[in-house]
């Protein structure tokens, strides 16, 4: 598989999660490897990672929801309009591409 399969796959599956983690008011890690069940395990302890950065014992199924929108707006994977609503005008959407890549290494995660 190429790294682009590997990422539209990976965004595809988080934007699905969505879904799932909505019904969880706390999501604790089990309930979060529930939810990403078709992740391997490498990728969980990084969204775990990125989205419990005080290391609580759960989050909040808005701050994964927000953790989920970042990534796919920043990597140009979500349609703003519709997040937005056909009423809104929208600014400036800025390529965070960059940031994301700083933070979560791509390359390390696919390699395995």
């Amino acid at each position: 598989l190429t790294n682009e399969h590997n990422f539209l796959w990976f965004t595809s599956l988080i934007q699905a999660s969505m879904y799932a983690a909505e019904e969880e008011s706390e999501i604790t890690r089990a309930s979060l490897d529930r939810v990403l069940n078709l992740l391997p395990m490498p990728y969980r302890d990084k969204v775990w990672q990125i989205c419990n950065i005080d290391e609580d014992t759960f989050i909040v199924s808005e701050e994964y929801e927000e953790f989920v929108q970042s990534v796919l707006i920043a990597t140009g994977q979500y349609d703003v309009q519709q997040l937005l609503g056909d009423e809104a005008e929208i600014g400036e959407i800025r390529d965070m591409s960059n940031i994301f890549y700083q933070i979560v290494n791509v390359k390390a995660l696919f390699a395995d």
